[in-house]
């Protein structure tokens, strides 16, 4: 059979999971797990903050659609059509800035008020 090897695969991944509902379907082939173990993760809670900018290109023109993503996270902006962007993030997070031509940049973030990089 055509997924055999995951077939044999779904009884381990079973075994590792707690608590959590898990379905996907691969071409004709689909499976689904209910109530399966996952280890417990306990939660942090940090406060954020609001961090707004704008992101200009070397002659001070704005850049529209940058993303902005607050890295290991799935948290993240783009650039509005004057450059500006708002995210939340936690003080000493790094946010990711990635546009089509440009080279990605990252950036920590401080209580420092402004930035030019």
């Amino acid at each position: 059979m055509k997924h055999s090897i995951i077939e044999r695969q779904m009884p381990q991944i079973v075994k590792r999971m707690k608590t959590c509902t898990l379905a996907f379907l691969l071409g004709t082939c689909s499976f689904s797990v209910a109530n399966a173990s996952l280890p417990e993760v306990q939660a942090v809670q940090q406060s954020s903050t609001e961090i707004r900018g704008r992101v200009v290109d070397s002659q001070n023109e704005p850049l529209i659609g940058v993303n902005i993503l607050v890295k290991g996270t799935n948290i993240g902006a783009i650039s509005d059509i004057d450059g500006y962007y708002t995210v939340q993030a936690n003080q000493g997070s790094t946010l990711e800035f990635s546009y089509i031509g440009y080279i990605t940049q990252e950036v920590q973030v401080t209580n420092q008020r402004t930035r030019r990089f």
